[in-house]
């Protein structure tokens, strides 16, 4: 268990990564208080609107198994519910809102 509790952590830095991205998204780049972040967007972007779906997705399915053959996951429950939650949110960001 100890490898997925690592990997639900790099997970959960993605998906936070997610939200940075859809700050930078609807925010002016380059104004402000905003230039600290442009010489990490590249990898806000790769990380979080990416990498962020694809784990977060990954992460669901394994939870759902674990919850299928009724073993513990090891994680807190905030993280399980944030997780989901994320995953809600991913779905409609890239499916049901495109811009």
């Amino acid at each position: 268990m100890k490898k997925y509790q690592f990997y639900s952590k790099i997970t959960f830095i993605c998906n936070i990564l997610f939200c940075i991205c859809i700050y930078v998204r609807g925010v002016k780049l380059g104004t402000g208080m905003n230039d600290m972040i442009v010489p990490f967007s590249s990898a806000i972007v790769i990380l979080g609107w990416f990498v962020a779906p694809f784990l977060t997705i990954i992460e669901n399915i394994y939870l759902f198994w674990l919850f299928v053959k009724k073993q513990d996951s090891g994680l807190p429950a905030w993280r399980i519910i944030a997780t989901v939650l994320f995953l809600i949110a991913q779905i409609f960001v890239h499916f049901i809102m495109p811009a």
